[in-house]
């Protein structure tokens, strides 16, 4: 379900522009936020600069001068006017009112959504602006609240946010419902979501299904977390790292294992953890977390994944990608040419740029996502879970969220060029559980991080006001306390 953003009085024909993808600010200035941007050379950023004149006090002059015949017609035109000669004293105080943000639409060059604010004002508004594509008159005016800034406006608002990035970008957060029971499952209720069905390559964050599976079978009596796994030189990935430095044969704790794989990304971690799971059961866990786990089957582990993407060939990429479950799998064992190779670490460095984001990697939506975390919970507050759930926290993700709000978070990301994932489970101070689910696909340019870690904090602002308007809930049984105790021996 995907909740628009803008409903816009003055567009012909109702007609929805989305914003580009184009970027534009001062990259060396500390406070990028709060530097000014000046508007493209187009038809729509003439139009820009002369509505920031008008915000700031130059007179607009006639109607017919700056808007199409339609939306002078149907009234829009005035009421565009009217906001926009009130804009600067009703949201600035009367500051000077300038653009910090300007995306241009690569489908639409005349329409740019941009970002306002204030000289020593601590406000945003979005402005959307759309030209007829005729007369270049405008057809479309608009101005919303914006999560651009510090303080959360509205989901409306975050969702036009989350369009602006361009690619594809999926959201979603949902309060996890403790069972009425007094079990230590729960469901899902979906606060706000952004197409949240799409599928999306998430990088890193399938690790959660290695460690969901490890957990599993931990908790059901089959492992303990003292267990000793040994390194395997065919289960090293990328080279240098903590564990892949470490010579074959060297033992390494099951719950150290889960913690590498989690609070570091440590890949070598984390196909040594499907290897002690059994690719099996990790496919088996990741399929009863999705709605549909068809393509990632079979499951790359993170050195398979890397031979594909680091190949000197694309008819090996092109091999993979089109092939039935069943030639993947022989191209996945021991004699395949995945499973008997190596991948070309010397090419890591020139992986730059989106390299086959949507045909090969580990896929899935954010609500898939999120249920995982919601499934990880779940395990956590099982008996003996302490070292998961004590991993789950120990990278905390990179926001710095207000300990009057948040009590706790549990976090994965994932990232490859062009593609984004986030993933948090969220205590709340007022005792309810969120899960918070994020991902962003560009097949044709790297994304910013910045960028996505803006729109994460705006959405968790907005969950937190969600929160205290639902008041405190009796709090559901507390996952057990992590503590140093409970660490196994020879646990770093």
């Amino acid at each position: 379900m995907s909740k628009h953003l803008i409903s816009l009085a003055c567009l012909l024909a109702c007609l929805w522009i989305a914003p580009g993808v184009a970027w534009a600010q001062n990259e060396d200035d500390p406070d990028e936020r709060r530097t000014p941007v000046d508007p493209p050379d187009s038809r729509a950023g003439d139009t820009l600069r002369w509505v920031l004149r008008v915000i700031n006090g130059e007179a607009p002059g006639k109607l017919e001068d700056h808007f199409s015949a339609r939306c002078i017609e149907i009234g829009a035109a005035k009421e565009a006017i009217d906001a926009t000669t009130n804009l600067r004293g009703k949201h600035f105080k009367n500051k000077r009112v300038y653009a910090v943000a300007c995306y241009e639409s690569e489908e639409n060059p005349d329409s740019l959504d941009a970002v306002l604010t204030g000289q020593d004002v601590r406000a945003y508004l979005s402005v959307l602006l759309v030209l007829d594509a005729k007369s270049g008159l405008i057809a479309g005016l608009n101005y919303n609240a914006t999560g651009f800034g510090s303080q959360p406006g509205d989901w409306n608002s975050f969702e036009g946010d989350a369009g602006s990035l361009g690619g594809e970008v999926s959201f979603g957060c949902y309060e996890l419902v403790p069972d009425p029971s007094g079990g230590v499952g729960g469901t899902l209720k979906a606060v706000y979501e952004i197409d949240e069905r799409r599928m999306l390559n998430i990088g890193g964050v399938w690790t959660l299904w290695a460690v969901g599976a490890v957990a599993e079978r931990v908790s059901s009596g089959g492992g303990s977390w003292t267990d000793e796994v040994e390194l395997r030189d065919e289960m090293k990935c990328l080279p240098g790292g903590f564990l892949s430095s470490k010579p074959a044969g060297t033992k390494i704790a099951l719950a150290t294992l889960v913690e590498r794989a989690l609070s570091f990304s440590d890949t070598t971690a984390t196909d040594h953890l499907v290897g002690w799971a059994g690719r099996d059961q990790v496919e088996a866990y990741m399929t009863a977390q999705m709605r549909d786990a068809r393509r990632n089957l079979p499951l790359l582990t993170m050195r398979q994944y890397f031979h594909l993407k680091l190949a000197p060939e694309e008819a090996t990429r092109e091999a993979w990608s089109s092939a039935a479950r069943e030639a993947r799998a022989l191209m996945l064992g021991a004699d395949g040419e995945i499973g008997n190779g190596s991948p070309r670490w010397s090419a890591l460095g020139a992986w730059t740029e989106p390299r086959w984001l949507d045909r090969i990697g580990h896929f899935a939506n954010v609500e898939d996502m999120a249920k995982t975390m919601a499934d990880l919970h779940r395990l956590e507050r099982r008996e003996g879970m302490q070292p998961l759930a004590m991993a789950l926290r120990e990278d905390g993700g990179p926001l710095t969220l207000d300990p009057a709000d948040w009590k706790s978070v549990a976090y994965k990301g994932g990232n490859e060029p062009g593609s984004l994932s986030q993933a948090w489970l969220m205590e709340h101070t007022g005792g309810r559980w969120y899960v918070m689910t994020l991902a962003w696909n560009n097949l044709t340019q790297p994304v910013d991080e910045e960028r996505l870690g803006a729109l994460a904090k705006s959405g968790v602002s907005l969950l937190s006001k969600h929160a205290a308007e639902a008041g405190p809930v009796a709090p559901a049984p507390a996952a057990p306390a992590p503590s140093p105790d409970t660490r196994p021996s020879g646990v770093p």
